[in-house]
């Protein structure tokens, strides 16, 4: 682990000592990864009851998030549910190229939840879980910063960037990282040619028959010309004899 992402964790633990009082908290970590072309992946720790209640990992009590696990398993499935696309709704990938969508999404549900109480973590309400969204950055980007949903409290940010570098920051609860700089490949000229097809979409299958026609009807109009043209001049001058 680089030495400034270390001392970042140590200060966030420093920080929040209140967290030692409460049951086992997790802190929230978001880990991002841009590679050269553009493509970034982002994973993200959570505690998943705590999720699921709508609250950070510290202010979730033992009562409710053993209610919520040893109650009826429809309604941790529909929390998470809910849980899930308020996250959806509320991530922002922002950059200086405009804001970016994600495209994929793996975000915890029932399988999850059975999967950690395999495991026989003690207590049983520790349930650590992951949310993982990845997509692609705009074609020449220089910055990018991301915005968690604020019921994930404070969190800590780490970016591995293009170039190898890390950058990592603690970033308050419903606020941006601070602006990460990359150095992406600028976008590519494309070549008028190249660009036809694109411009004209669907269209190119009615196109290249209609060209392939006026071919076809620009060589029958010469073998037309290059026979009857001669016939016509024959026949003229026999007419003017």
């Amino acid at each position: 682990m680089p030495r400034r992402i270390l001392t970042v964790l140590v200060l966030m633990a420093a920080l929040f000592p209140q967290a030692a009082s409460a049951h086992p908290a997790q802190f929230t970590t978001l880990q991002v990864t841009v590679d050269p072309a553009g493509q970034f992946q982002a994973a993200l720790n959570i505690d998943i009851l705590a999720y699921a209640l709508g609250k950070t990992s510290i202010d979730a009590t033992n009562e409710e998030m053993q209610a919520l696990l040893d109650g009826p398993r429809l309604i941790l499935g529909q929390k998470l549910a809910d849980a899930g696309n308020r996250f959806r709704r509320e991530v922002v990938v922002r950059t200086d190229a405009g804001i970016v969508s994600p495209s994929s999404w793996e975000l915890p549900g029932l399988a999850e939840v059975d999967a950690v109480l395999a495991r026989k973590i003690q207590p049983r309400i520790l349930m650590p879980g992951e949310i993982d969204f990845s997509g692609t950055l705009p074609a020449g980007a220089h910055t990018v910063s991301i915005r968690l949903p604020y019921v994930l409290g404070d969190t800590m940010q780490v970016f591995e960037l293009p170039n190898g570098d890390s950058d990592a920051a603690p970033v308050p609860a419903g606020g941006y990282s601070d602006t990460v700089h990359l150095n992406l490949p600028p976008a590519k000229a494309q070549s008028p040619i190249a660009a036809l097809p694109r411009a004209t979409g669907m269209e190119l299958t009615r196109i290249i028959p209609e060209v392939v026609g006026c071919i076809l009807f620009l060589a029958a109009l010469y073998l037309l010309n290059s026979r009857v043209i001669p016939l016509l001049r024959k026949a003229r001058v026999r007419h003017s004899r």
